[in-house]
């Protein structure tokens, strides 16, 4: 059998374009564009009520067992934003996000929603329920590592071609209204022989001149776990080093610029327990070198680590 179908009355029209026009949002003028086009609703602009508009549920992974891996974006819906000016926004993820595999692990971030923000963007009104996870527990060194339950890093990226070195810069990047509820955790290693871990519940590393984390939430855990070799060898970290783990229930680390700091303000950290295995923890920022305010922990932060330098806060492990 086949359903009655009709068009819309001229009157009915009239009605429609009035209501569209009185609700002022800018999403369903598409509605006018399609009666006057022949273009399906459905298709323009599904959905209407402007939730989640792009979603994941599925897991994403990377193990691949390749000796070595020099630059990773793992996310949960983008793996890398590479475009100055983008904006991400009304995305959700509830995939778990796991890193695993290469022995050798440079610069590899992975991220609830975006892996890594490599150009100046947004990100807004998103959220992350799923597991943020760095399970290679038998990688042998890992430098500029970072996982986060909303980004696992912001920071620039680029190939020196005369040098043939990668160069690392700090961009400018908004993070917004966004939450987090699923863990983040590295598991404990066996071999690791590296430095430089970052683990935040919206941001791993925040490396971003004038970059503003805004009006966010976690509430879940955030765990590094410790090593055999449980603590690091002062010899692998460069000049000015963030250190070797840096956890913190919103952001794990963060620097600017001396006159253009990173801001982290209005969050909020529930999560169950913020606990790093060596190096930086803190209920909000691991270690920052930038502004902090209006930003409030819950819950407890602990350090199961023996090694000699350790800095822990309710707030920040370390504030420079």
């Amino acid at each position: 059998s086949f359903m009655s179908t009709r068009s819309f009355t001229k009157e009915e029209q009239k009605m429609i374009e009035q209501a569209v026009l009185a609700d002022k949002r800018d999403m369903i003028f598409g509605i006018i564009l399609c009666l006057y086009t022949g273009l399906r609703i459905g298709e323009l602009l599904a959905p209407l009520d402007g939730q989640n508009t792009i979603s994941n549920s599925g897991a994403i992974s990377q193990t691949d067992a390749a000796t070595s891996h020099s630059f990773l974006g793992l996310g949960g819906v983008v793996g890398v934003i590479n475009k100055a000016g983008a904006n991400l926004s009304n995305v959700s993820n509830s995939g778990a996000v796991t890193d695993g595999g290469a022995e050798i692990h440079n610069r590899s971030f992975t991220g609830g929603v975006v892996g890594l923000i490599n150009q100046p963007a947004t990100v807004s009104n998103v959220s992350n329920t799923g597991k943020i996870r760095f399970s290679n527990k038998t990688a042998m060194i890992h430098v500029n590592t970072a996982i986060g339950g909303i980004v696992g890093a912001v920071a620039n990226y680029l190939y020196d071609s005369t040098a043939g070195v990668v160069v690392e810069t700090t961009i400018t990047a908004t993070i917004q209204n966004a939450t987090n509820s699923g863990s983040v955790v590295r598991d404990s290693m066996t071999k690791q022989n590296g430095s430089h871990f970052y683990a935040g519940g919206i941001v791993g590393i925040l490396r971003g001149a004038g970059s503003t984390v805004t009006n966010c939430t976690n509430s879940g855990r955030i765990e590094v776990a410790g090593t055999n070799n449980n603590c690091y060898d002062a010899n692998l970290l460069p000049t000015n080093s963030a250190g070797s783990f840096c956890a913190g229930g919103i952001v794990g680390f963060g620097c600017g610029e001396a006159d253009n700091a990173v801001v982290i303000s209005n969050c909020t950290n529930t999560s169950e327990y913020v606990r790093t295995g060596r190096g930086y923890g803190g209920g909000i920022a691991g270690q920052i070198a930038g502004e902090l305010s209006n930003c409030t922990m819950y819950g407890s932060i602990s350090n199961t680590s023996s090694c000699l330098v350790q800095y822990i806060g309710g707030v920040a492990g370390n504030v420079q």
